[in-house]
């Protein structure tokens, strides 16, 4: 019985001990705040130092998370300002800001984007040209822009960017490069397109009758060694075609009563745009910078007038007096 007694004490004394103990260290177990209107949430436990909430709401992280810790979404490019552009007008002179605009109303391609040249005529035939003057990295969509002056206004419309000789290229809105110029016409298209130029483009000319006339710097049909083995005569046919012109059909009947003229015929067979396109398509300096636009309106005087150049917002990009 006696050392049933010592047990018993022997045992109080450790419990007693042990309350004692569990009642000291009390806040700092507790403190984990895990109980908030008696519901279990194990995410509002608290790991900060002592009197501290240990909740991360509200609190502002880093590494792209919004207060709360979940993550923010990323920024709308559209929604941005643009402040590069912001920086590019700010930097104008003001004696460089037309009379009667103020800096607001300048787009953000003022003179980067410009008018090198209008006129009209007694005739009827007015051009605008524009020159494009941009960053390496720059792309401009002038579709839906508009040229304006003291009769009308002339909105700019969608060209072929890859003409295929087969005439279905469809067309779409036109992007400009840096150094690129765009030829725009009160006249009619005369293949009803508008279109950039290419190395084989020029053939159309032996086709259709462009006023004024389109580039002609096609690529030579031919190496000097294609052409040694035909007839002399159609030697001298071939050497003498000029650029992107195609072979008359008046040589054709003509070098056909020859013995030999079926191979001669053969090769000016070959001379085609639809071969030119072929060929080149791949080549590296195949696509020129030069669009060419018809928009079947004269609005410009042939006297005097002022050509001005609104973005799609209606911003003004330049103007041009003549």
């Amino acid at each position: 019985m006696e050392g049933n007694f010592f047990k018993i004490v022997i045992f109080f004394v450790i419990v007693v001990g042990l309350l004692i103990y569990a009642s000291q260290k009390a806040p700092s177990l507790f403190n984990l705040n895990i109980f908030k209107g008696g519901s279990f949430n194990p995410f509002r436990a608290s790991y900060g130092p002592p009197g501290s909430t240990g909740s991360n709401t509200g609190s502002r992280v880093s590494g792209g998370q919004a207060s709360g810790g979940q993550l923010s979404a990323p920024p709308n490019p559209s929604s941005q300002s643009p402040t590069s552009s912001a920086g590019y007008l700010s930097n104008i002179p003001d004696n460089q800001i037309p009379a009667g605009f103020t800096r607001s109303q300048l787009s953000p391609y003022f003179k980067k984007i410009t008018i090198a040249s209008a006129y009209g005529s007694v005739s009827g035939f007015n051009q605008v040209r524009l020159y494009s003057a941009l960053g390496p990295t720059e792309r401009v969509n002038i579709t839906g822009w508009h040229i304006r002056n003291n009769r009308g206004d002339v909105r700019i419309p969608q060209a072929v960017s890859d003409f295929h000789p087969n005439g279905f290229s469809p067309e779409a809105d036109i992007v400009l490069l840096s150094n690129s110029t765009v030829s725009i016409y009160g006249s009619i298209s005369p293949i009803a397109k508008n279109f950039r130029t290419n190395k084989c483009t020029g053939y159309l000319a032996s086709t259709y009758t462009f006023d004024p006339q389109i580039p002609q710097s096609c690529p030579q049909p031919y190496e000097r060694g294609e052409i040694t083995q035909l007839l002399g005569i159609c030697q001298s046919y071939i050497l003498s075609l000029s650029s992107c012109r195609m072979p008359e059909p008046s040589f054709y009947e003509f070098i056909s009563r020859s013995p030999q003229g079926e191979e001669c015929r053969r090769f000016l067979n070959s001379i085609t745009p639809t071969a030119c396109y072929e060929k080149h398509r791949r080549d590296q300096d195949f696509f020129s910078n030069e669009w060419l636009v018809w928009t079947g309106q004269n609005p410009l005087d042939p006297q005097h007038d002022v050509a001005r150049l609104y973005d799609a917002k209606g911003l003004l990009v330049d103007q041009y007096s003549y």
